[in-house]
């Protein structure tokens, strides 16, 4: 008989635990049939022993199981994650008051944390930091296995306090570079309206400071100044607060918009606009990307569903769940994605994210391609109002 280590031993006892906890649950014989849930029962004990016979070095119990965990969970959506005691206590942990950011947004791209926009004129923009840069930890801990609530929340804190994140500069070759970043509360514009021909461009930068009599206002003008038609650029609203839409939905429609269920169809939340939907009379559209999540995707598909906004662009991320906090024994928890938002009268975008109607790709020089998009999802949206003029004649 082989003589068993005491790491050994106590990683295939714990493996059995989780085994019988998985099996006694019926977590994974309900998702995937009694027979198909033993047979991953027994492959996960067998990857286990396996890894105990040949890798070349001692494992450590404890992180390999949580390894395990943190894939479990992670593999669900950007909001699940596995979270150890000391996490648990910081995701219990209230929000500071007036929280402050270095400026940068981020969305979970495989084991990183990707920039997808940087603020003017933040402590994020200063440090050269760019769209594509991907972070691999905050303040020396890796961000694998954390939701992006959590990463969020790492990054927020008082105004004027600093915050370390290690990236990979994406423009550099992927060198390695270690930035302190100083939280400030952001001063920058949150939308800008811009007439291109007789299409008014409405892009949100930050939708959660957004006042709806300000962008009503400038709308105004731009009819003013000849514009008919109103496309959203929502390539970079990547916020995962879907509630903060209403801020300008109000603007085009009114009434329940988004409802918040359960698996089994139970409403938890609705999402209900009390504006009058007056900011805008003529045809909307909206232009969409990868890093269009969450609280982006709820707005083009609202727009879709309520003022039948064509979408252009690319396929979005796919952010459209709310985690649900619960805790295990010995003080450790996990976030799953325990709801879904759905727009009321259009589909559900979580994990599969929006399909444009027309897809529109940027091309030239890196630096070039994303105001390219732009124009060329105008040009459009353009022609569209011709070719709607030569049917009407």
């Amino acid at each position: 008989m082989p003589r068993w280590s005491k790491a050994r031993v106590a990683l295939l006892g714990a493996s059995l635990v989780t085994v019988c906890a998985l099996a006694a649950g019926g977590v994974v014989l309900r998702a995937a049939g009694a027979e198909g849930g033993y047979r991953q029962v027994v492959t996960f004990s067998e990857v286990l022993s396996l890894i105990l016979e040949n890798y070349v070095d001692a494992p450590d119990a404890s992180s390999l199981l949580s390894g395990a965990y943190d894939g479990l969970l992670s593999g669900l959506d950007a909001n699940g994650a596995y979270l150890d005691a000391a996490e648990v206590e910081a995701w219990k942990r209230p929000a500071p008051e007036n929280p402050a950011g270095p400026g940068l947004v981020g969305l979970k791209a495989g084991g990183s944390f990707q920039i997808v926009a940087v603020a003017s004129g933040s402590s994020a923009e200063a440090a050269g930091l760019r769209p594509g840069d991907q972070i691999r930890a905050i303040d020396d801990i890796p961000v694998r296995g954390e939701s992006l609530a959590q990463l969020a929340r790492k990054l927020l804190g008082p105004p004027g306090s600093k915050v370390r994140v290690s990236v990979l500069r994406a423009m550099e070759g992927f060198r390695r570079d270690d930035v302190e970043l100083v939280r400030q509360a952001r001063k920058d514009a949150p939308f800008a309206v811009d007439l291109r021909g007789t299409v008014a461009v409405l892009t949100p930068s930050d939708v959660s400071r957004i006042d709806a009599d300000d962008v009503r206002g400038a709308l105004r003008k731009a009819r003013e100044d000849g514009a008919n038609r109103l496309l959203l650029d929502l390539r970079s609203v990547s916020t995962a607060d879907v509630r903060d839409a209403s801020r300008l939905l109000g603007l085009f429609t009114a009434g329940p918009v988004l409802r918040l269920k359960d698996k089994k169809g139970t409403v938890a939340e609705t999402l209900e606009v009390r504006g009058n939907g007056d900011g805008w009379e003529g045809p909307v559209a909206a232009l969409v990307g990868g890093a269009t999540a969450g609280c982006g995707e709820a707005l083009a598909q609202v727009l879709r569903a309520k003022r039948a906004a064509v979408v252009y662009g690319e396929s979005t991320y796919g952010l459209g769940t709310e985690p649900k906090f619960l805790p295990l024994p010995g003080g450790d928890g996990i976030l799953i994605p325990a709801f879904v938002w759905e727009p009321v009268g259009a589909s559900v975008w979580a994990r599969d994210g929006i399909e444009p109607d027309r897809v529109v790709r940027g091309e030239g020089r890196p630096e070039e391609i994303e105001a390219d998009q732009l124009r060329r999802a105008v040009d459009l949206f353009s022609q569209s109002e011709v070719e709607a003029e030569r049917k009407a004649a």
